[in-house]
């Protein structure tokens, strides 16, 4: 027999045993052959290394359900993952390791603006097709925009407005600001401000301020926030600064629950260090571990299962851990959907794709690349809760539609958004 009869057999093969492998329940995986490489950038060390760590494991989990699935194309998926150090010039160089040496096909990263930003030029230049898992600023599809870059995760804009959208429910109305003094920082200031003014036009914005990522003392800050008069504090501060903030705020005189409205300020490590004192932050986010669906409880139960005999902060998916979730299958479906790996071809099946996630649809906009989504807003309630015995998420979370906090799409912003 020819080796391509031969071929032709074991194919064929394949194809009768799959359906049965399916019936019985059996998971059909992908072995040898050709592979799909997926190279993914995050912050491995540092403060920021949590956050990289569980996405590295998030992966590992997404990989391993697509490949039980028969794989991608037909072939077996593998993330190669690099320390970014949180630092744009580092992901660069180590995108083109990426790219020449380990020849991944796709490219991602997970948190940081400024990284994101870098990595639109990149993708350009080596027309690979990158994905946003976490840096947020608008202009990053807008006047940074890339062809070949796309943000499976929300905005500034859409973060700002639904959380404007969930303090409209609260009966405060004097806000201070602060931020991080970075590009995501002043773009979710600028954001807030302006869904203030059109959503929220009562409100007053009495302060704001701008801090270094890393600042160790935040008292002066919060003197500040007390001599303004306001009664509730708005705070795109996160991971460790977020910590340190609230420390100082507690210890020296706005105590629980003063209220904090923020973009994903506590994650379940700051809430165990912060106790009692998280109590009357609220947070708004495009995942929630409380949004109460099927199949995002069966998401979390699987997580959970993994990790359970870990720390605590790996008991239950976190936001960057979500989003992996949701936005590589999203991917997935647009390379099925185009039968290629070449860029052009999956930009023509990612543009204007409409896909359901565990936590509502996604639709992936054409014209900028940014994904429509519904948001979720918490507050941090007192006592325990169904996941810890310290506070954290409370029993209610409130679901903000798609398209009422869609970034306008506008000449201004994207000049393909007319």
């Amino acid at each position: 027999m020819t080796k391509t009869f031969v071929n032709r057999l074991k194919i064929g093969a394949g194809c009768l045993l799959l359906p049965f492998l399916l019936l019985l329940g059996i998971p059909f995986t992908v072995s040898g052959g050709e592979t799909i490489k997926i190279g993914k950038l995050e912050p491995m060390s540092g403060f920021m290394a949590h956050w990289g760590e569980m996405s590295e494991a998030a992966c590992q989990m997404v990989a391993e359900e697509q490949n039980a699935k028969g794989g991608l194309l037909g072939k077996k998926v593998e993330f190669v993952f690099e320390d970014n150090e949180y630092r744009p010039e580092v992901a660069i160089r180590k995108a083109k390791k990426l790219i020449l040496e380990a020849k991944v096909d796709f490219i991602g990263t997970g948190v940081g603006s400024h990284i994101s930003t870098a990595m639109n030029k990149l993708a350009a230049s080596y027309k690979k097709i990158y994905l946003n898992f976490g840096g947020i600023s608008d202009s990053i599809q807008g006047k940074e925009f890339s062809l070949y870059g796309f943000r499976m995760v929300n905005s500034s804009y859409q973060s700002a407005a639904a959380l404007v959208e969930f303090v409209k429910t609260k009966p405060f109305r004097k806000f201070y600001m602060i931020n991080p003094d970075y590009t995501f920082g002043h773009e979710y200031a600028a954001a807030f401000k302006q869904q203030m003014k059109i959503r929220f036009p009562v409100a007053q914005i009495v302060g704001e301020d701008y801090h270094p990522l890393g600042t160790k003392d935040f008292a002066p800050y919060v003197t500040k926030i007390m001599a303004s008069g306001a009664d509730a504090i708005f705070a795109g501060t996160f991971s460790t600064d977020a910590r340190l903030l609230v420390k100082a705020a507690r210890g020296i005189g706005l105590k629980a629950p003063f209220p904090f409205f923020s973009y994903a300020m506590v994650e379940s490590t700051t809430a165990e260090q912060l106790r009692d004192e998280a109590v009357g932050i609220s947070s708004v986010n495009g995942w929630s571990v409380g949004v109460n669906t099927p199949e995002n409880n069966a998401m979390v139960a699987r997580w959970h299962k993994k990790f359970k005999d870990k720390r605590y902060d790996w008991w239950w998916p976190s936001s960057n851990v979500a989003w992996e979730f949701m936005g590589w299958p999203m991917f997935f479906a647009a390379v099925e959907k185009a039968k290629s790996l070449e860029s052009e071809k999956i930009i023509d099946a990612l543009e204007g794709l409409r896909y359901e996630t565990p936590v509502g649809w996604y639709t992936m906009r054409k014209c900028d690349h940014q994904v429509i989504l519904p948001m979720f807003a918490f507050e941090i309630k007192p006592g325990k809760n169904k996941w810890f015995d310290w506070p954290w998420i409370g029993p209610d979370v409130m679901t903000i539609p798609a398209d009422s906090v869609a970034p306008p799409a506008t000449a201004d912003y994207n000049p393909r958004c007319p």
